[in-house]
């Protein structure tokens, strides 16, 4: 037999897929490697929402109301930008042209990002009132919602059914690496906000540089967020979408918002009676009831005897 029929009938070797997530130190270490190598392109990407974040804590009134929801809704559209600069890390064009090209393709799915933000909000929350627990795992299963509708195209419900797909039987594995970036990121904003106010005080100065800490703290959770996104996807391979789940998640949420209103109204009614009888005199009350009003007589039977010896010692009681 020749070399070349050798070669046909060798088969090709496939690429060995992991068993199991990488190690939280090994996440780590390629998160430290993307934010060195994107830090600066990421700062660009965040500085107007947080700049107007930061100009609006400065004010008060109707300004600041309107100034937070215009600094949040471009907050949503910049987190979005930084996933696709992320997401297509590879892509060398200059800093101005990516920021550029990035709020470009956020802005055209800026809708649907909303609308998987509200879809996220609405069924996790609804999870934490149902005494927090259904609101923990809800929210680890949906927390790379956001990525797959801009990775894979998935929308709606379809991005937070699959990115519960990718979590299915790594639910601990996925918590605990991700609370231990959470645990750093806090321990570390903790300390610059420390260090800051040691240094500037608790003034308006203080304000605004504990705000721009954002521009280098945010970017470490999403970079985070998406290597550990790919890793699942390399570990879980392709994932199927159940359709009927829609209905499930759904129900968990209004079933958690309805519980809420049920016991805000049960609160209302009670607070409300309490007060009421509080301000009508409460037990005082009683002295203005109708003089016909008759209440059950109780006899009790006392003996002779007894009688006497009371009726002695009142007697008694009288002379002195």
């Amino acid at each position: 037999m020749d070399n070349e029929t050798i070669t046909q009938a060798t088969p090709t070797p496939t690429p060995e897929i992991p068993k199991s997530l990488m190690s939280v130190g090994a996440l780590l270490k390629k998160a430290w490697l993307v934010y060195k190598d994107k830090i600066w392109l990421a700062v660009g990407i965040l500085a107007a929402p947080v700049i107007l974040m930061t100009l609006t804590s400065l004010v008060t009134g109707p300004l600041a109301l309107v100034g937070s929801l215009a600094a949040v809704l471009i907050m949503f559209l910049a987190q979005g930008a930084l996933i696709l600069v992320l997401l297509n890390r590879e892509t060398s064009l200059d800093a101005k042209s990516e920021i550029k090209n990035a709020y470009k393709k956020a802005w055209s799915k800026f809708w649907l990002l909303l609308w998987v933000g509200i879809l996220i909000a609405f069924i996790t929350i609804g999870g934490f009132c149902l005494f927090v627990v259904p609101g923990v795992i809800l929210t680890v299963w949906f927390m790379f919602s956001m990525v797959i509708l801009l990775a894979e195209e998935e929308r709606g419900m379809k991005a937070l059914i699959k990115s519960r797909e990718y979590v299915r039987d790594l639910f601990w594995p996925v918590l605990g690496r991700y609370l231990a970036m959470a645990i750093l990121v806090m321990i570390s904003y903790a300390i610059l906000g420390m260090l800051i106010v040691t240094i500037a005080g608790n003034g308006s100065l203080a304000v605004i540089l504990i705000n721009l800490t954002m521009l280098f703290v945010v970017p470490v959770t999403v970079i985070y967020q998406i290597l550990l996104y790919e890793d699942l996807k390399v570990v879980k391979g392709a994932v199927e979408i159940k359709e009927q789940a829609k209905t499930t998640y759904l129900l968990v949420g209004v079933a958690g918002w309805v519980f809420v209103i049920i016991i805000a109204l049960l609160a209302t009614s009670l607070m409300m009676s309490v007060l009421g009888f509080i301000l009508g005199g409460g037990l005082n009350n009683i002295e203005g009831l109708p003089e016909k009003f008759e209440t059950s007589e109780i006899q009790i039977d006392i003996p002779e005897e007894v009688q006497e010896q009371l009726k002695q010692l009142s007697e008694q009681d009288v002379v002195l």
